[in-house]
């Protein structure tokens, strides 16, 4: 990622000052990529959910790295990042692979792809994918299909000074209250209420 990328979605979206801030940022972002251009689609709400699992720990640069930062995948220099897991649940589904919709998130997805991978909405995936099975596959469930991806994910912390610097903030405080965690854990999840509704309402009657 470069400086460019960064201000564009600065520009467009303000800068976040905390990771669930980030993590809506990044929703309005998916929602409204370029790519989606080729589709000539005016719907911008095509994000179902977006939710991860986050620590706070020192990443090796391998294979991407913080901006104005070099990758060397033989002796990577180590960077603070928040990284673990990123579920994606999406409406729509484009002719191009979903996970090129973080290329310019200035957020960085690794291993991964399609399926579940102990999401959220496990129930709901499982429940669907037993039904279109036992129909032998010709017959899909009458519900929309759960369209499930997830990878490794990495946020390097220098590319994000606000969150950054109140995370640090954050980090003192606890540090002087008594608690001495190596690693912070953050959780986001956001998922479009209608959609947690009929959810519910599907595996309920089913």
């Amino acid at each position: 990622m470069s400086v460019t990328h960064k201000k564009r979605l600065v520009d467009k979206f303000s800068e976040p000052t905390s990771l669930n801030e980030l993590g809506h940022l990044l929703v309005r972002h998916l929602n409204n990529h370029k790519k989606w251009n080729k589709k000539r689609t005016t719907n911008n709400d095509k994000v179902a959910g977006l939710c991860w699992e986050l620590y706070s720990r020192k990443v090796g640069a391998s294979h991407y790295a913080p901006i104005g930062k070099s990758t060397n995948f033989w002796n990577a220099d180590r960077y603070p990042a928040w990284t673990g897991r990123l579920w994606l649940r999406m409406k729509s589904q484009g002719d191009f692979w979903v996970s090129d919709l973080f290329d310019d998130s200035c957020t960085y997805i690794g291993t991964g792809g399609g399926g579940d991978y102990d999401s959220p909405w496990t129930a709901v995936y499982e429940k669907w994918h037993t039904i279109h099975k036992q129909n032998n596959y010709n017959k899909k469930p009458d519900y929309p299909e759960p369209r499930l991806y997830s990878w490794s994910y990495t946020i390097w912390q220098e590319d994000w000074p606000l969150i950054q610097k109140n995370f640090e903030e954050e980090f003192v405080f606890h540090k002087l209250a008594g608690e001495t965690k190596k690693s912070v854990k953050h959780v986001f999840h956001w998922q479009d209420p209608k959609l947690d509704k009929l959810d519910s309402e599907w595996l309920k009657n089913v």
